[in-house]
């Protein structure tokens, strides 16, 4: 009978080797399945890590200009100290979800 957990029950013995329920047991299918979902998290990341330097450059390059130029309009100019802010937040967090998926990663390179 199988336990709400979906595996087996550990008294009947298993026909099939291949879905052995054994802690101890390697699978490799499963392991390069997450490596490789973990190099294409990574990849994900990077992309929008790229995305939003160059985006923040970008909103920097602007809020300067308006600054340099004494901008005679200071709501636009908030908005663009504002946009930067929320970039550099956002930001932020992708480099911590891109900085767990590398331990992650390392993790399971070293298994």
């Amino acid at each position: 009978m199988d336990n709400p957990c979906g595996e087996p029950n550990q008294d009947a013995p298993s026909r099939d080797p291949r879905k052995s329920t054994d802690p101890l047991t390697f699978d490799p299918v499963r392991a390069l399945e997450e490596f490789a979902s973990h190099v294409a998290s990574i990849a994900t990341l990077s992309g929008e890590r790229a995305r939003l330097i160059k985006r923040s450059q970008a909103e920097s390059t602007d809020l300067r200009k308006a600054t340099d130029r004494t901008f005679q309009y200071p709501s636009v100019a908030k908005r663009l100290k504002a946009g930067k802010e929320e970039l550099d937040n956002e930001l932020a967090r992708v480099d911590e979800k891109l900085h767990v998926q590398r331990q992650c990663k390392r993790i399971l390179s070293k298994n």
